[in-house]
């Protein structure tokens, strides 16, 4: 047997092999981080949701408007603070960076006035 195909044969078991033990170890890694987190009392987005009393549509809509303090881990999970998700019960809704912008700006104008 040739040493050419001897390798195209085994080249795509070696990918498959290599491939699985990365995201066994992505995996691992992920789930790690996700337990420290969790030692610090924090709550999934579900948890969260139910939490607030919110529905979970709404709570996604306030993280992609930046309204609610969270923690991405990996591309997709996301991760609550207890403590901060208190903190932002407390002082009502939080505001955005564009809210903050608009009112540097009103303040501004109102001064050059």
């Amino acid at each position: 047997m040739e040493t050419q195909e001897l390798l195209s044969k085994i080249c795509p078991y070696i990918g498959q092999t290599i491939k699985a033990t990365i995201q066994d170890e992505l995996e691992n890694i992920l789930s790690r981080i996700a337990f420290k987190f969790s030692e610090q009392d924090t709550l999934s987005a579900i948890e969260a949701a139910d939490y607030l009393k919110i529905e979970l549509g709404t709570l996604y809509k306030k993280v992609q408007n930046n309204e609610i303090p969270y923690r991405r881990i990996g591309k997709r999970k996301l991760l609550f603070s207890k403590k901060l998700l208190n903190q932002y019960l407390e002082n009502g809704k939080g505001k955005t960076q564009a809210d903050i912008e608009e009112d540097v700006l009103n303040y501004i104008n109102k001064r050059r006035k």
